[in-house]
């Protein structure tokens, strides 16, 4: 008797969720059938959620890269891209279907694995960044505290896939344009997380999602304190994302294109795609860190203040010149990092007294 019961019970069970699964189907309300897969299927989502992010890198790099190229010509007195299409407006897709189709060339002394496939993961930890961000309103990616603390982490992995890149091609110019970046990176980092400690005393939370909610702690007598605060953080971001003038790590009067030097085809275009990526996503994280004190959502304000950085990144290259190594890492160690304790041992000091 039990057993039939059993019987019967699996047998009401199973009806019952082969109905819900038809309902679920043949739902008129198709995008929220959708929304609902989405959402039970985690790893579904994540598919989704990689794959947009990856074609916004993708067309944001080419037009980036477009877009720098006339902005320096222009300030140059040059005409730059002007073959391709009307006024050069195709020149980015066809030096991305030239990047596809080039033979991909490995060196007979590359450590062939390594070296296939760091580039791959380069272009992958770099599209970690941005499962932190927030996109405006409830939609995000993931929503954790210390936010801060997994972009250090994120770009602590960054720099180990250069260096691999760098060793892995087995040429000197290669390692030597990978321990300038692991230095130069690591170096940067130390000036990026003190910033970020300073933020949390001040803040007392490091979501990202809960931030422009929360940025009321910027009053009139806190802008001597956040201004020089804003100033090393885009000298470091400009560090981290190897833009002039502290792209030592890919002087080509130095060092051949650095640690990349090996790598052809769509190889080399993860790299770049990697390089333009960090510095999107530094633009846009800039902008929250600095420019969310109106505490709006418009969508208007959100890219302008994205673009702001980028304009920043653009015109330093087309005006300053090139740091020698020395002065970069002076710079760092002599002045950013002093200063940046300096700058957390007053948050400290306001902090307690206030």
């Amino acid at each position: 008797m039990k057993l039939n019961e059993v019987s019967i019970d699996e047998n009401m069970i199973m009806k019952s969720f082969l109905e819900k699964k038809i309902e679920l189907y043949t739902s008129t309300d198709i995008l929220s059938t959708l929304i609902r897969l989405l959402y039970s299927h985690y790893t579904i989502m994540f598919f989704f959620c990689y794959l947009i992010i990856g074609l916004f890198i993708a067309i944001s790099a080419a037009i980036l890269t477009y877009e720098e190229r006339k902005v320096m010509a222009a300030i140059q007195s040059r005409t730059g891209p002007a073959k391709v299409g009307f006024l050069g407006n195709f020149q980015f897709i066809s030096d991305a279907v030239k990047m596809i189709l080039k033979e991909f060339l490995i060196p007979l002394t590359t450590q062939k694995y390594i070296f296939v496939n760091t580039a791959v993961y380069t272009f992958w930890f770099s599209t970690f960044f941005w499962t932190v961000l927030p996109y405006g309103g409830d939609f995000y990616v993931i929503n954790l505290e210390f936010m801060f603390l997994i972009i250090f982490f994120i770009s602590l992995l960054h720099v180990y896939t250069i260096l691999i890149a760098g060793w892995a091609s087995s040429s000197k110019y290669s390692f030597l344009g990978a321990i300038r970046t692991v230095c130069q990176l690591i170096s940067y980092d130390i000036v990026i997380i003190l910033n970020f400690i300073t933020y949390y005393i001040l803040l007392k939370d490091m979501n990202l999602n809960n931030f422009s909610e929360n940025q009321t702690f910027i009053k009139i007598y806190l802008i001597i304190l956040v201004t020089p605060l804003a100033i090393t953080m885009a000298i470091s971001f400009l560090a981290e994302a190897n833009r002039h003038p502290f792209d030592l790590p890919e002087a080509e009067a130095e060092l051949v294109a650095g640690y990349n030097v090996e790598y052809s085809a769509m190889r080399f275009g993860m790299f770049f795609l990697a390089e333009y990526s960090n510095l999107v996503f530094l633009s846009i994280f800039y902008g929250i860190l600095f420019f969310d004190l109106l505490n709006t959502h418009s969508i208007y304000l959100f890219i302008f203040k994205s673009l702001f950085f980028l304009f920043i990144a653009i015109y330093a290259r087309a005006f300053l010149p090139r740091y020698r190594y020395d002065q970069l890492m002076r710079l760092c160690w002599k002045v950013l990092i002093p200063i940046s304790c300096l700058i957390f041992l007053l948050a400290l000091l306001l902090v307690y007294l206030i």
